[in-house]
């Protein structure tokens, strides 16, 4: 079976440091021995397997406990010269599939296979045994997550077996060595892991995971080392892991199959014994806890070994407690007794948890500076209207931690039993209220909504800064601007200011951003109408393809709009389905998740040409708050925009002081060790271009890349999944970029500089051995037919955008989600457009 490249991605706003370095897991001492099986037959039938195979009798769930093996082997794995071995036979009590993109959502099974733990490449396959009268058929979906561009080369294919008897199922794999240049041999080792993901039809979901994190998609450190063998090792009959709790102790916790209840514990640093305890039973398993209490500032040992009598030693990573105290850090909220006051008297503002912040930062006392619409200092708000908030915590230690805040001061107090609130409140199908009864009892979902504002959105930073920004808009400003004239962009746009001033950027960096700038002379080519032969294409074979996507909209439960080019000709502009009920018109606009990251490291490459930025130059030049942040290496904006800065959550839109949260974690970001892809990293590389430029990302989008393009349906408003659009306008992108920085009268940047763009090996961050390539917001998308200088980006989403200069053709597609059958059509559409070029 045969899949597309594809990416699971999940917004995440935890930690700021990789799983695969903060994550307090735990192993078996060395590697799991696995046999080789000659004759093993991938037909959904246990029976060749005998008694063969390693045992995997205990894994951890999401619940905390173990999933105790059925007769035969819960979970088995082997080798043979062709691939890595599975078995899993699974007990379930209903038969619930996810859609075929998103596989993980229903009852199945994942592995995951790389070269050794923490390398570079890695694949993953998630298979539905078809147990699901639903979905009575295997189905496989594979995502990619290799780099090596002869590793790509090769399809991301498994073999693959099922058999289902109801509810239960039985799954066999061979994951090929060939798919990651491993050569099969005894005393190779290799990471695997397994998850069976098992949902109920009231859409309850649990994990079953052999690695004690789950998040192994984020990173291939989180599987275990795995030896190939002659024979098994010991089976599997216990996991244990290590947490911190709110930085004052330490838990280990061993979960074991309900045979060893009774057996006792012993927990070793080295010759001493750390801890003990005894194997209880508790919800069907033998479980054993023990807490140590220890601060932050006390050294404790990195691992325990742990010894269950009976059983191979484990070992045990204890968490690191400074990287966990900076974590506490990242995540704590700000608090105040209201964002939204009332009078000329500054609200109390601290940290949401004091005393668990002491216990990460020692003693500390709170500072906060004030300032006005018109950025000057003030100690008492004299009139209503938006205010600043520059809060510093000075630790005993003089470290001093900053944030920023906005607040709104209204003009009088009227508590919310002083007034009505006009408005008709729809509440959504999930809140699980009949829309009838909601709408008969509509005074009391009201008057619930208004008595909330009284308690709770005084308390919000977001509500403060939304009535902020709608306070500021003239009853007769139009609002043909959309949201770059609202009250977020607003508040986005006081605090570049503000920065700037406090910074000193303001006088570094006075002008206005020059581009695009006229080109005078010939004009480079624009969109325009025309037909298939002006573009050098086949009509038949554009019939043809419009032919497909309306086929494809009738066998899929995603509507999306489609627009094809060769030569600035658009050869097909189309809408196709439905949304919401809705027939899809060309100017419905969709999410384009990451393909935000093709946008905003286009207007990255704007202020290069401009000499604003320099990729190379480390990121303290332009942003002074990281200057002696204590960073190993001094992140580039080439690190930030090919995810080499050690980042790995997609926070950061919303943070006015992320370059305050970044330097506090500065000493634990492993910059230019390793590709790990996320979103924060180029948030804060938006915040270098709001820096130099003094327009916050959206108005700089809008003014400089959007409205030059012609793009009018297009909302740019962050650097890596927050920008909605149509296919329309990002083929305008994606031809502005195929003239190489032109487009009609105007040039967005030079060639030369496009150039730098390009996806290339990341030897520049990574080293002179590194092999993934990757560009400044874009990547390689040389597949299915498409030309080797192919490039664009991926979108959790599925919004397409390729862009081939070989080919002299850009190939849009704008949805919401890929929608079933989405691996099925979007091959055939793009060999399609490739099979339809005439010439």
């Amino acid at each position: 079976m045969t899949g597309k490249r594809s990416m699971r991605m999940a917004r995440c706003v935890g930690a700021i440091v990789s799983t695969a370095v903060m994550s307090p897991v735990a192993a078996q001492e060395g590697a799991f021995d696995i046999p080789k099986l000659d004759g093993v037959r991938i037909d959904g039938e246990a029976a060749d397997w005998g008694a063969a195979g390693l045992r995997i009798e205990a894994m951890k769930t999401d619940a905390q406990r173990p999933a105790v093996a059925v007769e035969g082997g819960l979970m088995r794995l082997g080798w043979d010269v062709e691939g890595l071995l599975l078995c899993a036979e699974v007990l379930d009590d209903a038969a619930v599939e996810g859609p075929s993109h998103a596989l993980w959502e229903g009852d199945g099974v994942e592995v995951f296979l790389t070269p050794s733990p923490g390398h570079g490449e890695m694949v993953q396959f998630i298979v539905a045994p078809g147990s699901d009268p639903k979905h009575e058929a295997l189905r496989v979906l594979p995502l990619e997550h290799r780099q090596d561009p002869a590793l790509l080369a090769r399809d991301l294919e498994v073999v693959a077996s099922s058999t289902t008897d109801g509810a239960n199922y039985v799954v066999e794999l061979r994951v090929p060595w060939a798919l990651l240049g491993i050569e099969p041999a005894v005393g190779r080792e290799v990471g695997v892991q397994v998850i069976v993901n098992d949902s109920d039809a009231k859409g309850a979901r649990t994990l079953r995971h052999w690695h004690p994190d789950p998040a192994t998609w984020t990173s291939s450190g989180l599987t275990h080392r795995v030896r190939l063998a002659s024979s098994a090792g010991p089976a599997v009959r216990a996991v244990t892991t290590a947490a911190d709790e709110r930085l004052r102790r330490v838990r280990v916790e061993v979960v074991a199959v309900p045979q060893l209840t009774g057996r006792p514990v012993r927990l070793m640093d080295g010759e001493t014994l750390f801890a003990e305890a005894t194997l209880e039973a508790e919800d069907g398993a033998a479980v054993a806890r023990v807490w140590r209490a220890v601060s932050v500032d006390v050294p404790i040992a990195d691992t325990l070994a742990v010894h269950v009598d009976g059983l191979a030693p484990m070992t045990v990573a204890l968490p690191d407690r400074k990287k966990a105290a900076a974590d506490a850090v990242f995540e704590q909220p700000i608090v105040s007794d209201g964002f939204i006051f009332h009078g000329e008297v500054f609200p109390a503002i601290d940290f949401a948890q004091p005393s668990l912040m002491e216990d990460a930062l020692g003693r500390y006392r709170v500072e906060v500076a004030y300032f006005d619409a018109d950025h000057e200092p003030v100690e008492r708000a004299a009139e209503p209207g938006r205010y600043g908030a520059v809060i510093r915590f000075v630790t005993e230690g003089a470290r001093t931690l900053t944030r920023y805040r906005t607040l709104y001061r209204t003009p009088d107090h009227v508590g919310a039993w002083g007034y009505d609130l006009d408005a008709t409140i729809r509440l959504p199908e999930h809140f699980g209220v009949s829309p009838t009864v909601a709408e008969r009892r509509q005074d009391e979902v009201r008057r619930a909504y208004q008595w909330s504002f009284e308690f709770d959105a005084e308390r919000s930073p977001f509500q403060a800064l939304t009535l902020a920004g709608l306070a500021e808009i003239a009853p007769g400003e139009p609002d043909d601007d959309g949201v770059y004239g609202g009250a977020w962009v607003r508040d986005r746009q006081w605090w570049v200011e503000q920065k700037r001033r406090m910074n000193g950027n303001a006088d570094r960096y006075p002008d206005a951003f020059p581009g695009p700038r006229p080109i005078g002379g010939a004009s480079a080519t624009v969109l325009r109408d025309g037909a298939a032969d002006q573009a050098g294409m086949n009509p038949e074979a554009v019939a043809a393809i419009d032919e497909l996507l309306t086929q494809w909209a009738q066998d899929s439960d995603e509507g999306f709009i489609a627009c094809v080019a060769r030569r600035g000709v658009v050869v097909l502009h189309r809408a196709y389905g439905t949304r919401d009920g809705e027939p899809m018109t060309t100017q419905t606009p969709s999410a384009m998740a990451s393909l935000s990251k093709l946008v905003s490291g286009t207007q990255v490459m704007m202020a290069v040409d401009a000499g604003l930025i320099d990729l190379d130059e480390p990121v303290d030049t332009y942003l002074p708050e990281l200057r002696g942040a204590g960073f190993a290496v001094v992140p580039t904006m080439r690190h930030l925009y090919t995810h080499t800065a050690g980042m790995s959550t997609h926070r950061g839109e919303e943070d006015h002081d992320l370059e305050h949260l970044v330097a506090e974690c500065a000493p634990h970001l492993p910059v230019g060790e390793a590709y790990r892809y996320n979103g924060m990293s180029l948030e804060l590389g938006l915040k270098v271009l709001e820096q130099v430029t003094g327009e916050a990302y959206p108005r700089f989008a809008k003014r400089h890349l959007l409205d030059p393009l012609g793009c009018r349906d297009t909302d740019a408003l962050n650097a890596s999944w927050n920008t909605r659009s149509t296919a329309y306008d990002m083929a305008a992108i994606g031809q502005m970029l195929l003239n190489r920085g032109a487009y009609g009268d105007l040039r967005f940047m030079r060639e030369a500089v496009f150039e730098q763009m390009l996806p290339g090996p990341l030897t520049a961050t990574l080293g002179p051995d590194a092999v993934k390539t990757y560009g400044i917001g874009c990547d390689t998308m040389s597949h299915d037919g498409l030309s080797a200088s192919c490039f664009g980006h991926g979108a959790a989403s599925s919004a397409t955008l390729r862009i081939d200069p070989e080919l002299d053709l850009v190939i849009s597609m704008t949805r919401d989600a890929a929608g079933e059958n989405f691996d099925a059509y979007h091959p055939r559409f793009i060999r399609a457009v490739v099979d339809a070029i005439a010439d």
